[in-house]
């Protein structure tokens, strides 16, 4: 039978329905010993502990980097099941040559995260985070914001979330535009939405959502220049990788008023350093990755996981696999 490690914390503290399934079939579940994502020499040192890597079939992959020397410590690994919708802390190339599925759960945290994103622009634009400690401290001057209704939201990545938070937006009588070079421009005429370019969106929208996925033509994508196209007195959310955003050229921003505030789900380094400058800031607002914690948006993503995980295992290819070319029944180049 195989052995499962759970590094996915989501699926550790919520999958309990799952694990069962796993060991009813007759499978080993080891979890992370770690309470967040290992860093990689962490990572590397727990599977080397007891020979653990010489063990593992599968895995329910959180925030670790998969990595060629991952691989090498894994030569029975046949899956790796991403928690959630991101994949680029895993080298799909590798993953490919060696003959392991790398599945994703695309479209179950749309709703959470949507949610969380026009959240972060209500509170944000009424300030109610500095509301709240005023309150807090006995403080009951006035707190001046500004609308969220009839603005202009601009949607950098028009997949499931952006659509979901366009689907918000109008609720707001919000004008929406979008970039996104995959646009599905049927979904947008649906949802009211003009796609343009990123130059435009920058320029028009009071509010700017990040939904972009992580990779080389995306990493930093907001930087000085971007900064200095938007609008002042603007606002930016970012609710999908804390990679997009230069975080140097954001406090910039901040500091000279360029933008009014930001609201930072995800983070360049997670947990933030106790020294990072944002942590002291009233114009941003900081959540600790929570987009997709809404429960009945983890209880789908861990049944999801479950499923390709079982299906590797019992031969069967899974869904979502996002490496397509790979190949299960041929010796592996490991």
């Amino acid at each position: 039978m195989a052995t499962i490690l759970l590094l996915a914390r989501a699926f550790r503290e919520h999958g309990h329905a799952q694990v069962e399934a796993f060991e009813a079939a007759g499978h080993t579940v080891v979890r992370s010993p770690a309470a967040n994502a290992m860093d990689p020499d962490e990572f590397l040192a727990c599977l080397a502990a007891d020979g653990l890597g010489e063990r593992v079939d599968a895995i329910v992959a959180g925030g670790e980097k998969m990595t060629a020397a991952v691989f090498d410590a894994m030569p029975r690994l046949r899956i790796i099941a991403r928690w959630g919708i991101g994949y680029d802390m895993v080298d799909l190339a590798e993953a490919t040559r060696r003959g392991v599925y790398v599945t994703n759960t695309p479209g179950l945290l749309s709703e959470s995260v949507a949610d969380l994103a026009f959240g972060m622009m209500m509170a944000l634009a009424r300030r109610l985070l500095v509301a709240d400690r005023q309150t807090r401290s006995g403080d009951w001057s006035h707190v001046y914001g500004v609308h969220v209704w009839r603005k202009t939201l601009g949607i950098v990545g028009f997949g499931g979330i952006g659509q979901a938070l366009a689907r918000r937006a109008r609720g707001f009588d919000m004008t929406v535009v979008a970039c996104d070079p995959k646009a599905d421009t049927d979904a947008a005429e649906r949802h009211g939405v003009r796609l343009t370019d990123l130059d435009e969106l920058l320029a028009c929208a009071d509010f700017v959502s990040l939904h972009a996925d992580l990779n080389d033509a995306t990493n930093r994508m907001m930087d000085d220049a971007a900064f200095a196209r938007m609008k002042r007195g603007s606002f930016l959310v970012n609710t999908a990788r804390g990679g997009l955003v230069d975080e140097a050229a954001l406090l910039d921003a901040l500091e000279d008023g360029q933008l009014a505030g930001a609201g930072l789900d995800t983070h360049a380094v997670e947990p933030l350093p106790a020294d990072h400058p944002m942590l002291g800031r009233d114009d941003v607002l900081l959540t600790p990755h929570i987009g997709f914690s809404a429960l009945e948006s983890v209880a789908e993503v861990n049944a999801s996981v479950a499923d390709a995980v079982l299906d590797a295992l019992e031969g069967r290819r899974p869904r979502h696999v996002v490496n397509a070319a790979v190949r299960t029944d041929g010796p592996r180049d490991g």
